[in-house]
Formats: C-alpha cells, sequence, structure tokens
C-alpha cells in the first residue's frame, strides 16, 4: 500500500509540474498570436491581410478625430500694416527719408508703398546678383578648374570658381580644392619636373571697380580674377598669383618639382590633366547671400555677363543684370547699377524692385537659394547678433542685409503669427554716420512691426 501511495503521489506531483509548464509555454503564445506577435512565421514575404493576425490593441483601437486647422486665406489688413510700421519708420536715426514697400507673398499685392525714389541699396545688391546669376544659368551650374599640361608645363586654368579653397574643408561642400586638384595631378605626373603657369583669362576688365573706396581692397572685397583660393576673411592683393603659388606647393609636397610659377595662357591644344568642380550654383548663391560675401557676389556677376555673352567685367555684368530684368518683366526705372556686391555708392534701388524680386523667388525650384540663403534674424549668418531686443521676431524674419557708412537696408520677408508672409523692404541711406546701434535697430524694428502685426 505505500508502495501504491508513494507512486500515486509522484504521478500527481508530475501532472502538476506538466500542466504548469504547458500553461508557462501556452499563455505567452495566445498573447503573442493574439498581439500579431508571430505574423511573419505564418507567410512567406509579406503576410495577407487574411492569413495575418491583426495586434488586438490595432483591433480595439478607435480614430481620433483631429482639430481642423483653418486655412488661412483671408486678406492681409492694409491699415493695420501700415499702422504697425509706422512708428519704427519714423525713428529719427534713420534719418529723414525711409524708402519702405511691403506685398502678400501670396500674391504680390502691395499692401504698403512709402516709396518715393530709388536708394543707395549696400548689399540688398546681392539680391539682383543672385537672382541674375540663377536666371542666367540654373541652380545646377558647377565652375570648373581645370589642370592642364604641354610638355614640361602644367597650367592651372581657373573656371571663376567662387569658392574654391586651398585644403579639402571638413565639412559637407561638394566643391574642391587645390590640395586634391594638386593630388589628382601628381597621380597622372608622377615624379617629373614642371614648370607651372596660372590662367585667369576667363575675366576682363579692371579687377577692382573704380567707384569702391580703396581702403576696402582687400579686407572687404578682393581683386576679382577667375582664380582665386578663398580664404575668409579677405587677405590677398594679388589672388590668381598666390593661387598659383598654393597650388605650386602641393604639387611639391605630392612628389612633383615645380621649377618656376608664372602667367600664361594656356594653349587650346593643351592636355586635359584634370578638373575639379564647384558645388551647385544653388549652394554657391545661397552661402554667398548669407554670409553677404563681396568677392562671390563680383565673381558671380562676371558669370552672368559670359551667360548673357556680355564683356566678363564690372560692366558687361551689370549689362546682362539689366537685360534679365527687362526679360522677366521686372521694372528697372531709375535702376543704377556699378557692381554685384553693393560697395559702391553709385547704386541706386527702388525699395519696390527688391520686394518683386523676392515675391517672384517664393515657390519657385530656380530661385529657392534667394530663399534658402536670406539670414534668419538671430540665427545665422549677418543677422546672427541682431534682433535681441525681440524674441517674437526671431527665427520668422529671413531678409538681406546692407549696411554702408550713411546706409542701413533690410530687404526680405516676415511671417504673421498666423503663418501668412509678408516680403518687405526698408531702405535707409541718409542715416547720420556709420548705422551700427540705433539706426540699425530701428530698421530691425520695422521687420519686427511686420512679424508681430495683427494684420
Amino acid at each position: 500500500m505505500e508502495g501504491l501511495r508513494g507512486n500515486r503521489g509522484r504521478f500527481v506531483i508530475w501532472t502538476v509540474v506538466v500542466l504548469v509548464t504547458l500553461a508557462l509555454i501556452l499563455i505567452p503564445l495566445s498573447l503573442g498570436h493574439r498581439a500579431g506577435t508571430f505574423n511573419s512565421f505564418l507567410c512567406e514575404g509579406e503576410c495577407p491581410s487574411e492569413f495575418a493576425i491583426p495586434p488586438q490593441d490595432v483591433l480595439e483601437m478607435k480614430p481620433v478625430q483631429q482639430p481642423a486647422i483653418p486655412r488661412v486665406d483671408y486678406p492681409i489688413n492694409k491699415e493695420a500694416l501700415e499702422a504697425a510700421v509706422a512708428g519704427p519708420l519714423g525713428d529719427p536715426a534713420l534719418g529723414p527719408e525711409v524708402g519702405f514697400v511691403a506685398a502678400d507673398a501670396r500674391n504680390g499685392e502691395v499692401l504698403v508703398n512709402r516709396e518715393s525714389r530709388t536708394h543707395v541699396p549696400a548689399s540688398t545688391t546681392k539680391v539682383l546678383t543672385a537672382w541674375s546669376v540663377l536666371a542666367a544659368l540654373g541652380p545646377d551650374h558647377r565652375f570648373e578648374t581645370e589642370v592642364r599640361r604641354s610638355g614640361n608645363t602644367v597650367y592651372l586654368v581657373g573656371g571663376g570658381d567662387p569658392y574654391l579653397v586651398s585644403k579639402r574643408v571638413k565639412r559637407s561642400w561638394n566643391g574642391t580644392s587645390l590640395e586634391r586638384l594638386a593630388a589628382e595631378t601628381a597621380e597622372k605626373l608622377g615624379s617629373e619636373t614642371v614648370n607651372l603657369k596660372f590662367d585667369d583669362s576667363l575675366f576682363t576688365g579692371p579687377e577692382t571697380n573704380p567707384t569702391w573706396s580703396s581702403s576696402l581692397i582687400p579686407s572687404v572685397v578682393e581683386p576679382i580674377t577667375a582664380l582665386n583660393a578663398r580664404a575668409l576673411p579677405e587677405t590677398t592683393r594679388a589672388p590668381s598669383a598666390d593661387a598659383a603659388e598654393t597650388f605650386a606647393a602641393a604639387l611639391e609636397k605630392n612628389g612633383v618639382t615645380v621649377e618656376s610659377v608664372a602667367a600664361k595662357k594656356a594653349p587650346k591644344d593643351s592636355e586635359l590633366v584634370t578638373v575639379g568642380k564647384s558645388a551647385p550654383l544653388r549652394e554657391v548663391a545661397s552661402f554667398m547671400l548669407e554670409i553677404s560675401d563681396n568677392t562671390g557676389a563680383e565673381i558671380l556677376l562676371r558669370h552672368t555677363a559670359i551667360a548673357k555673352g556680355e564683356d566678363a567685367s564690372f560692366k558687361g555684368g551689370v549689362k546682362a543684370v539689366r537685360a534679365l530684368l527687362d526679360g522677366a518683366g521686372i521694372p528697372t526705372s531709375n535702376l543704377e547699377l556699378s557692381d554685384g556686391s553693393g560697395l559702391s555708392r553709385s547704386n541706386q534701388i527702388s525699395p519696390v524692385l527688391l520686394v518683386e524680386l523676392l515675391t517672384s523667388a517664393l515657390g519657385s525650384d530656380r530661385f529657392a537659394p534667394l530663399v534658402t540663403g536670406l539670414p534668419v534674424a538671430g540665427l545665422n549668418g549677418s543677422l546672427a547678433e541682431r534682433f535681441d531686443f525681440t524674441p517674437n521676431a526671431r527665427g520668422v524674419v529671413r531678409a538681406k542685409t546692407g549696411t554702408l557708412t550713411g546706409v542701413s537696408s533690410l530687404a526680405g520677408w516676415a511671417n504673421l503669427p498666423d503663418g501668412r508672409t509678408i516680403v518687405f523692404a526698408v531702405m535707409a541711406d541718409q542715416i547720420n554716420g556709420y548705422p551700427k546701434g540705433p539706426p540699425q535697430d530701428a530698421v530691425d524694428h520695422v521687420a519686427a512691426a511686420i512679424a508681430t502685426c495683427a494684420c
């Protein structure tokens, strides 16, 4: 009897163990099955809906009704906008006469027009320069720097790359460098001994503008040549020769002996050794606008001239810009240009011209760099240190600055609190002294008044 009871006891224990084990296995399997965890094991490839087990939570989930976002398409209140900007525009720090135009970005309707004449634009000229080169060449265009050879002579041929650099840069920049070109050249030449010539004949005319003050060169703008290994801030009075010397040093570093460096145009029958391409024009134009690069703007002006069949000079560039504006139906009455950077005090541009150009750029792939390149208030470029007085305008105003002694201008757009956009240009060229401080703050207050307007 004791043996029988012992066997029965062991049977009961094993039965309990088996049942508990099965429970521990089947319960998770059941839960996983209901959750759809094993769908990938039930079918090959994608699981057809008739075989898949929907997750239980999905079965019980009910759609959530999202609140409707009202479409903001009502007109901008002109009277409210004019009242909002009246105070800042009347600031005595801006001088006796201020030009101002604002328009609805959706349709170009002029909302406020206080334009009585053209003004010295300073660097807002770069808006015209960027628009023109994009109109002439398109955003995908790249500029090429070539290395060619004829016998034992190597030619470094400048193609007017505005941002050719000496060394490879550690950032996502799609351009080239003299260091890279030298390495590729040395790979093909081996340990040869060569004479180096540099060819910057692509551009013509004077390298500096006769309307510029000599004090601006080279710290504010460098002589404009087709071969320039850029460094910021500007440092050289002989860009082409300095670039050639830098390239020669890079060749020597890669095992090529350079006996001499001199200027000479490459013969037409010279052999192409290697070529370096710039970043796409969309990146070049955007970067030029963001940092307000004077040298880069003048180089782009010459490319506009070449594209329109004009001499690659200041005069040729200005002629090409005017032709492009006329062709686009943008009024150029009283427009006066002497350069592409805005350093010339001979330039005269109207606020309405800037507003029309910027309005036309919105929604256009070709002119997208005019949107992406404009500095953002309080965040980057030439507006990084501005708009400290009003957090409401920081990040919602994008505009090109213009600053010379006696001149402060701002052209761009501001987003209203409800998302509508106003394109504007404010131009003051009768300021007493250099405009940093109260005059510049007054210009910023105009843009801030737009951004915070209950219009």
